[in-house]
């Protein structure tokens, strides 16, 4: 078990960062971001990131390397830990007769600023300062900032005792798989009904909300898949021996080799560089499609 933070002088100690730079810093953290939005090329979604300042960022990565991440949390949380990535979130539900995905509503913006107090002082039993200091150079305008370096493992931390620990516990007395990645959770077995209910209300009292019909763009957020039709975690599909990249996702990337033969100047050398990473990403899981992509995307870029 990690030691808790008492003093500002430990904090200082384990930065190494000076009490002052850390008391200035925090005292003006909301000038040290610069907010845009960001398009995922695969979902099509749209969410706003919040880039902190080199000087803020140094501290954050810090913080997130001495203080957030020897941290131990279960071994079911695969999103933002080391050795971990959507394939490793996706092999426990392997030939599952049912999957359930469960989305949770606002992740990061529901995360406000009187949660990570809560975490830092009365779960990890940090010093009042330290955990005042601490929520103030983790946060913005109230709330966990996406593009922030410790956002991820501080919505870990959240979510890991109240959340991930009961569940895991419960869903194994079921005969059920349990994972998340990040504010995607999956369920698989031969019935993960009833624990639905119990991770909401686990989810209600920590003060978030899951999606139970739809999310703004329209798509169900609380499904419950047979194995008889197409189960995805992570984006990948999990019905097979290994997890693989469904067929509309791979038809996605060839449409966008067809769309970019129709752009100019830096719009085509970013659409370029996207599917370059989306042939990449392919090729992880279905090596033969990712050939025949590659070879569509050269002969686009030649006859141009």
């Amino acid at each position: 078990m990690i030691k808790p933070v008492l003093s500002l002088n430990d904090l200082s100690s384990r930065l190494g960062i000076s009490r002052a730079n850390l008391i200035a810093l925090a005292s003006e953290v909301e000038k040290h971001y610069r907010t845009w939005q960001e398009k995922n090329e695969r979902t099509g979604k749209v969410r706003t990131l919040h880039a902190p300042s080199k000087e803020l960022k140094d501290v954050q990565k810090r913080i997130t390397r001495n203080i957030l991440l020897p941290i131990e949390i279960c071994p079911e949380v695969h999103g933002g830990v080391k050795g971990c990535s959507p394939r490793s979130n996706a092999t426990p539900h392997l030939r599952r007769k049912w999957l359930a995905n469960l989305d949770v509503r606002n992740f990061f913006p529901q995360i406000r600023h009187t949660i990570i107090l809560q975490l830092f002082r009365a779960e990890l039993c940090y010093g009042r300062d330290v955990a005042r200091l601490l929520t103030r150079l983790t946060t913005r305008d109230g709330g966990l900032p996406p593009g922030a370096p410790t956002s991820l493992a501080l919505a870990n931390l959240i979510l890991w005792k109240p959340v991930d620990g009961p569940t895991v516990a419960s869903a194994a007395g079921l005969e059920l798989r349990y994972t998340r990645w990040v504010d995607d959770i999956a369920i698989s077995g031969d019935d993960p009904r009833p624990i639905i209910n119990a991770v909401a209300k686990r989810l209600s009292r920590r003060g978030l909300r899951m999606y139970r019909e739809k999310n703004p763009e329209g798509k169900p957020k609380l499904t419950i898949t047979p194995a008889s039709q197409r189960q995805e975690v992570t984006g990948l599909v999990v019905n097979g021996k290994r997890p693989s990249v469904s067929r509309p996702r791979r038809d996605a990337v060839r449409a966008a080799i067809h769309q970019a033969a129709q752009l100019q100047g830096l719009a085509y050398r970013r659409a370029l560089a996207s599917i370059h990473g989306r042939i990449l990403h392919v090729s992880q899981f279905n090596p033969g499609a990712a050939q025949r992509l590659s070879v569509y995307f050269h002969a686009m870029k030649e006859r141009r």
